[in-house]
């Protein structure tokens, strides 16, 4: 069992390391055409 603090942090690096997970998905697919914002 963790305290709120740790889990706050574990939640928080999780969301970290799923968007990245996404950006890094996006960037590879081809299909995708950026646009400047």
């Amino acid at each position: 069992k963790y305290d709120l603090d740790t889990t706050v942090q574990h939640i928080q690096a999780s969301t970290r390391h799923y968007a990245k997970r996404q950006l890094t998905w996006w960037r590879r697919d081809a299909s995708i055409l950026w646009q400047p914002a």
